[in-house]
């Protein structure tokens, strides 16, 4: 608790200096540094080589003043703070930058900020302070008294990560990059790290540091007389990035370490070495322009241009040399900013003031060279950039030793341009001979060897050898992360390099994360229309394409073209590859048209910006040639490829991988189009271009040989087809991931190929394969694409198949649940039924409702069997139809009749056991309101006493000691419930398809049970159990049930109810449906005594038999349509389906029996006599959907198995044999 205002802004001022003390990144360098340089800590180095630059710039009151304006800026609206930035712009001098240092106010929380994140504008434009500041601290170093030693202590926290390199690095250099705060007093910096340690990420430390001012050492100063704060007599003050060599460490208590350090002196060898070390990174005449150096070095383009622009106005125009020095420099930096003809602007002009006036061999005329053959590279213009190389490498090989790196960064930029030519043997060579010169001239982790690593891999890549590559992108990696900040754009480049080879392999997941890292450090150390963030989002965007998430594609496709549209001339050659992207991208997605007018956006860029030979040019060629053999136009698609072929033959060597792609794209057109030996031609040019190029086992020779493969399957040869197909399934599993989409592909074709040769089984296999890979394979967006995609073709197919009997069930069902709430709230509200509620509640309502839907299922259950009803009805309504579609519709309906009948059946059980159940439930309630007393249940139940119309309770005369539930098999309703249940249970175990099928006897006899069902059902409410009030007038239940106790004496109620029996309606309902099935039976039993005459009997494989015969006045049967059969001898009663196999135009009915069941085994030995014993059949029929359909289109694919082999044979012979028909098969 504080009571003094002082004290809390005391305790507040010292939690926020131990917050920024815990802050203070430290850098440290192991003991092996003076051996190995390149384990130095980055950080290290680029704020030694910028504390150095900028003790050495000039700086005026300018600075003074343009520090002040940017921080009125950053403070708008701050008051306080601005007042005190005019104050410090009025009065500050430089003997005063201790006591503005220790103020606290803006300076303080800004420098060390700037520090300790390298924010080198800040940095920079507080230059003149920090030089002042320093510059003091060593004033007043120089005029301290020798003391023989001196400790001072630190306390901070600082995270587990470099607590660990501490513990490893005893012996070595510690730095704390920014201005050191120390004191005196030991107690101050243990109560600084105990405070530290209170955070579970952080170690406590305190720092005892030794200094002997004997030895010369860095400066640092007592704040006693200088600090704002005049109480800070113990707090001495080190100069920024101080050098510490470690000595010892001991722990104090738990996470709470004293670390001792003592200050090195100016000759000490570790930091001498480093620093001369540093010193050769950074060459120029002057500060600014080794701040400019320093500046493209770290990646800060933009600030880098400003130094230079500022040195390019204050240089003479006599200055030659520096004059064509400081464009190459801005050349340079445009050429990083990815604005290539302005940086061939500068280089252009830096060469031409060499050639004027300096000497032809002059060696920076060989840089100028180099980086003129960089720019043409990147335009696409390989001969001018290989001539540039060249004259590059031809002064250099003249004035330079033979194991300088300049002359290893001119083998590498030859190499790249091999690379992008194509010769990937020549490239390889040109990197090795680079890397040969740089592993003797730089230190093992130079930056410069780990972008030859870069291009090392870059051409294994291109080779296909992808797991080489990623070994030297993982090198380079390692590399860069020891010379390089974290945030460094060449580390966003290695690492968007590994995601582009993760792509390739098919390992999406771990792309997408390497991807992801790149944009974190663009977005960090790039302005936010840099180009090359619009190249992390290409990459990102074709990592999604592969993926098959069209959508996120095109979401970083679009970024990409935000930026670029901002920050590139609007014919810019990147602006038409990322048209490119899009294109292809809706390509996939089937949107020709979109994709087909980003194609011609990126040929309008191409056309204006590249010359008409340019490889560029004929890859949007090959892209538009591809959008016409999607749209199945191969004539146009041929004549884009081979445009594009002219221009790769004209602009790249004759075994440039590109060629072969476009002699691939060339051969599937022509296999698109029968040409197949054209086909197979090209096929073989671009695999002999592939041999000489890529590595035996690179995915596109894998593609190659699929489309061979395809070639010979379309022409039968599944041999060789078979042959080409396993190559490139070998290839893809050596070089691509196990779940790769190409595989898959690979696969369903190797499947077709043992599909054709009759192989089901090894197919069946392959396709299991071809569909675990697609599971684990595609992303959700395409799955979801497919899943949308089989959505709408089954919604179709239903619309087509399923449509009319899933209306009509619908009704069905909306009919039932409408006649069970209907009638369930006419006896939940009817007076009439008030009494009778009271005794047994909602189960009378409940039964009540379920007799009513079971009447009404009673009343359909017939309708779908009278076959002759059902064929006349289809035979009428479709004639009395227009449209197509709806005749289609109404014969789908009629043509599930079965279907619907068993629903019906399931109906009846459903509601019957819910009425059983309602029924079961009021015999116990009429049973337990005999043991009721002085209520009105028991006032109902004497009812009886008082006349024979007054009785409610059916069983309220018996004595309640002798009712059970036998009692109810004493009524009729009672009896024929019991009868109904066991007709329906048998009914309904009888329909399995097991006993359907294996003992059709069984369900054809228990299926007329229906007969005893409708008598019983008729009979069943003819008791009349269920009685309603019928003297409502003079009884009113509503009042008279409260006064129970007062009737035949209350005036409102003197007189007693009065009940009478329901009326049976089931008869009604029944009435109708069995009157068209007797008519139903009679018209069969009459077509049944119709002679059939049998022609013959054909007994074929697999247990069937073929019955042939002629009968008079029967109508042809059409093709789908089925029959019945009885034989009599077997079963006077039975009568079984089948299906007709016989054409309209032939002169017999013919069916073919497969005998699996006791009635066709049976119906199979009375035909082993035949001709001698022909036993007696009569036919019913025929019935059933005619294929007619069939017929109405131009082509039909007919798909037959099981039970569907009948119809599709009649099918067959009827297109056969029909002469107006000229069908082809």
């Amino acid at each position: 608790m504080f009571y003094q205002i002082e004290d809390l802004c005391y305790r507040l001022q010292q939690d926020v200096r131990q917050f920024s003390s815990n802050l203070t990144p430290i850098s440290i360098i192991k003991p092996s540094s003076t051996t190995n340089r390149d384990e130095l800590d980055q950080s290290f180095m680029y704020s030694q080589l910028l504390k150095e630059i900028i003790l050495d710039m000039p700086y005026d009151d300018k600075a003074k003043k343009e520090y002040a304006d940017f921080c009125r800026i950053q403070y708008a609206g701050n008051h306080q703070r601005i007042e005190v930035i005019d104050e410090f712009e009025e009065t500050y001098q430089p003997s005063l930058s201790i006591w503005w240092y220790t103020r606290e106010t803006f300076i303080y929380s800004t420098l060390n900020k700037a520090l300790r994140n390298q924010d080198t504008e800040i940095v920079i434009k507080m230059g003149f302070f920090l030089r002042d500041l320093h510059c003091q601290i060593e004033q007043l170093y120089s005029k301290m008294k020798n003391h023989d030693r001196l400790n001072v202590f630190r306390g901070q926290g600082v995270s587990l990560i470099e607590f660990d390199k501490i513990k490893n690095s005893k012996g070595g250099l510690l730095s704390f990059n920014n201005f050191l705060s120390t004191s005196a007093d030991k107690d101050v910096g243990y109560t600084f790290a105990d405070s530290a340690r209170q955070n579970p990420d952080l170690v406590g430390i305190r720092f005892k540091i030794e200094i002997d001012s004997s030895v010369p050492t860095a400066p640092f100063t007592s704040l006693a007389e200088y600090s704002y704060y005049r109480d800070n007599e113990n707090e001495i003050l080190f100069s920024m990035h101080t050098v510490f060599r470690i000595v010892d460490m001991q722990e104090i208590e738990d996470r709470l370490w004293e670390i001792n350090l003592i200050v090195t002196n100016d000759d000490d060898p570790l930091l001498t070495n480093l620093t001369k070390y540093i010193r050769d990174e950074i060459n120029g005449s002057t500060a600014l322009h080794r701040m400019g150096q320093l500046m493209i070095k770290m990646g800060k383009f933009v600030k880098a241009e400003e130094f230079y622009n500022i040195l390019l106005d204050q240089t003479s125009e006599d200055d030659h040399e520096n004059i064509a020095h400081l464009n190459h420099q801005l050349g340079i930096i445009k050429q990083q900013n990815g604005d290539l003809s302005n940086a061939l602007e500068f280089f252009l002009k830096a060469f031409k003031i060499m050639k004027q006036h300096l000497s032809p061999n002059y060696p920076d005329l060989a840089i100028v060279y180099h980086n003129i053959g960089l720019v043409y590279r990147g335009l696409g213009e390989y001969p001018k950039a290989l001539s540039y190389y060249e004259k590059a490498l031809e002064i250099e090989q003249k004035s330079l030793s033979s194991d300088d790196p300049k002359l290893a960064a001119t083998y590498c930029n030859i190499g790249l341009l091999y690379n992008d030519m194509g010769q990937y043997s020549m490239a390889l060579s040109y990197y090795d001979k680079a890397c040969e010169i740089q592993q003797k001239s730089l230190p093992l982790y130079h930056p410069f060897l780990s972008t030859t690593y870069n291009n090392i891999a870059l051409a294994h890549k291109e080779m296909g050898n992808y797991e080489e590559a990623l070994s030297y992108y993982e090198k380079t990696l390692e590399l860069q992360h020891k010379s390089l900040p974290t945030d460094h754009p060449l580390l966003a480049t290695t690492y968007c390099n590994i995601g582009s080879v993760l792509n390739l392999m098919g390992k999406y997941s771990e792309a997408l994360n390497y991807h992801n890292k790149t944009l974190e450090i663009e977005l960090k150390s790039l302005s936010s229309n840099h180009p090359s963030l619009a190249t992390t989002y290409c990459s990102i965007g074709l990592l999604y394409h592969e993926m098959g998430q069209y959508s996120l594609a095109l979401t970083n496709y679009e970024k990409a073209l935000e930026i670029q549209r901002k920050s590139l001339p609007s014919n810019h050659q990147d602006l038409a590859n990322t048209y490119n992207h899009i294109g292809l991208t809706y390509d996939q997605k089937d949107e020709y048209s979109k994709a087909l007018s980003y194609y011609e956006m990126s040929l309008e860029i191409q056309q204006q910006s590249v010359s008409s030979n340019n490889p560029l040019l004929a890859t949007t060629f090959n892209n538009i040639g591809s959008v016409y053999a999607s749209r199945q136009n191969y004539s146009d698609s041929l004549s884009y490829y081979k445009k594009a072929l002219k221009i790769r033959l004209t602009c790249l060597p004759s075994n440039h991988p590109d060629l072969a792609s476009t002699y691939n794209n060339i051969g599937l057109a022509y296999t698109e189009t029968g040409q197949y030996k054209n086909a197979l031609s090209n096929y073989e040019k671009a695999f002999e271009i592939q041999q000489r190029s890529l590595s035996s086992d690179h995915p596109l020779l894998a593609t190659t040989y699929n489309n061979i493969g395809l070639v010979h399957q379309k022409m039968e040869e599944y041999s060789k087809a078979l042959a080409y197909y396993n190559k490139a399934h070998e290839i893809q599993q050596k070089c691509l991931s196990h779940n790769h989409p190409s595989l898959a592909i690979t696969l369903g074709n190797i499947a077709l190929i043992h599909k054709s040769l009759g192989d089901y089984s090894k197919a069946f296999d392959t396709y299991h394969k071809v569909l675990n890979i697609m599971e684990k394979s595609l992303s959700t967006d395409h799955t979801f694409r497919m899943s949308f995609e089989s959505i709408r073709l089954w919604f179709r197919l239903f619309i087509v198949n399923d449509l009319a009997p899933v209306v009509f069930l619908f009704l069905w069902l909306a009919i039932n649940i409408a006649l069970f709430i209907g009638e369930f709230l006419n006896y939940h509200h009817s007076r009439s039924y008030f009494y009778l509620r009271s005794l047994i509640f909602d189960g009378l309502s409940i039964a009540r409702a379920a007799g009513l839907c079971l009447n009404f299922n009673c009343l359909l259950i017939l309708l779908p069997v009278c076959r002759n009803l059902l064929s006349l009805i289809r035979y009428i309504l479709p004639q009395c139809i227009t449209q197509s579609r709806f005749r289609r519709f109404t014969k789908r309906l009629f043509d599930q009749h079965i279907g619907f009948h068993r629903c019906i059946g399931y109906a009846i059980c459903f509601w019957s056991i819910l009425h059983v159940g309602a029924h079961i439930y009021n015999y116990e309630r009429l049973i337990d309101v005999h043991n009721e007393y002085q209520s009105l249940s028991s006032a109902l139940n004497l009812l009886y006493l008082q006349s024979s119309e007054s009785q409610i309770n059916p069983f309220d005369r018996i004595n309640s000691n002798s009712l059970h539930i036998g009692t109810m098999l004493r009524t009729t309703a009672g009896i024929t419930g019991v009868i109904l249940c066991i007709c329906l249970m048998i009914i309904f175990s009888s329909s399995t398809s097991l006993i359907r099928r294996s003992f059709y006897e069984i369900f054809w006899f228990a299926h007329h049970l229906f007969i005893i069902f409708f008598i019983c059902l008729i009979l069943h409410g003819f008791q009349g159990i269920v009685k309603s009030q019928i003297n409502l007038n003079e009884h009113n239940p509503e009042i008279c049930a409260s006064l129970y106790r007062e009737w035949g004496i209350n005036q409102q109620c003197l007189i007693y109810p009065r009940f009478s029996s329901s009326k049976a309606t089931s008869w009604i309902w029944l009435c109708a449906p069995l009157c068209l099935y007797i008519l139903e039976r009679f018209l069969r039993f009459i077509r049944s005594l119709q002679h059939v005459e049998i022609i013959n009997i054909i007994r074929h494989e697999s247990n069937v038999i073929e019955i042939r015969f002629r009968k008079k006045f029967m109508s042809t049967p059409q093709p789908g349509q089925y029959i019945y059969l009885k034989c009599f001898s077997l079963s006077i009663f039975e009568w079984h389906p089948f299906t007709v196999t016989s054409a309209a135009e032939e002169t017999y009915i013919s069916v073919h029996i497969r005998t699996i069941g006791n009635w066709t085994n049976d119906l199979a030995q009375k035909f082993q006599m035949y001709p001698q014993d022909i036993p007696r059949l009569a036919v019913d029929g025929p019935y059933g959907s005619a294929a007619d359909d069939v017929f109405n289109y131009d082509g039909v694919i007919l798909i037959g198995a099981g039970i569907g082999v009948t119809p599709y044979a009649a099918i067959l012979k009827h297109i056969r044999s029909s002469q107006s028909n000229h069908a082809r098969l």
